[in-house]
């Protein structure tokens, strides 16, 4: 069965099984991934393709929030906040790898005294896919985002509900 995709209408799947398709197959810049429960459900099939059309304002509403996080940072100690998540990834990033790598990194020429705010523009979709929340009990989203996978395999991982909200993130390597 094809995916009923708009953007990426190249996409199939077999009801029933895992989809995996890798980046740059299929049209597709990042990997994609949907577990086999979702496949048996044609409604669950229908939301995958909906959030794969509008990945782009998925991200770019992503990246709002992050920025507004990092506005509200405070001086929390709590290691499993989003806020200290968020920073500890990218100040990771920016302060563990010299001025080249770092350039080489984000992609850009201007990174010094770069802001934690500026870096999250440099983020890229690595992994997006869906599967069931055992806590939500529904279906659910995960964006995989990082900076140049030639220098970094840390990713902030990003969890959505089906209205597309954010509720949990995470930092993995």
């Amino acid at each position: 069965m094809l995916l009923n995709s708009k953007k990426f209408p190249e996409v199939s799947y077999n009801k029933g099984e895992e989809i995996w398709v890798g980046e740059g197959e299929l049209g597709l810049p990042f990997n994609f991934d949907v577990t086999e429960d979702l496949t048996a459900s044609t409604q669950a099939m229908e939301l995958v393709s909906t959030f794969l059309d509008d990945i782009d304002a998925l991200k770019e509403n992503t990246i709002k929030y992050l920025k507004a996080l990092l506005l509200k940072k405070t001086e929390q100690s709590a290691t499993d906040s989003e806020e200290h998540i968020l920073c500890y990834f990218l100040e990771f990033h920016r302060d563990e790898f010299d001025i080249e790598t770092l350039k080489n990194l984000l992609g850009t020429q201007d990174v010094v005294n770069i802001t934690l705010e500026r870096m999250t523009d440099f983020l890229l979709i690595k992994r997006f896919g869906s599967y069931i929340d055992k806590k939500l009990n529904e279906q659910a989203f995960i964006m995989d985002l990082s900076f140049n996978s030639e220098y970094t395999d840390e990713l902030l991982v990003i969890y959505f509900n089906k209205n597309k909200e954010i509720f949990n993130i995470s930092h993995e390597s």
